[in-house]
């Protein structure tokens, strides 16, 4: 909320008053004027989270030890158990290696994907 409040604020007011000026509706300005000017400040923050969420460990750790049979189980948390619990350091170079492509390809198809719609 505080990314999208900083981003709300650097609109120009200049834009809203033309709008009001051209008598179009409320909804009408937030299509037009809202969503592209914030939307460099979307695409930033679906990339964060989509990363944050490939790097899960700290929940699964605390609450689950990886669940019953590994159904709770991400990437960086088999990473942790190969790399420090399992001393194989291999398969954990391995696991890191692909966890690496994975949030790479998803950033880069993130950013081709909303090429369209991001205003800078």
């Amino acid at each position: 909320m505080i990314f999208y409040s900083e981003a709300l604020q650097r609109i120009p007011r200049d834009l809203y008053e033309v709008s009001q000026l051209e008598d179009t509706s409320a909804w009408q300005r937030f299509v037009t004027i809202t969503l592209p000017m914030v939307s460099p400040t979307t695409l930033f923050l679906s990339i964060i989270t989509t990363v944050d969420a490939l790097q899960a460990y700290d929940q699964i750790q605390v609450m689950t030890q990886g669940g019953p049979s590994g159904s709770t189980r991400t990437l960086l948390y088999y990473y942790y158990q190969l790399a420090f619990e399992q001393f194989n350091m291999g398969q954990a170079t391995a696991v890191a290696t692909l966890l690496v492509a994975i949030t790479g390809i998803i950033s880069a198809l993130q950013f081709r994907l909303t090429k369209k719609y991001v205003h800078y």
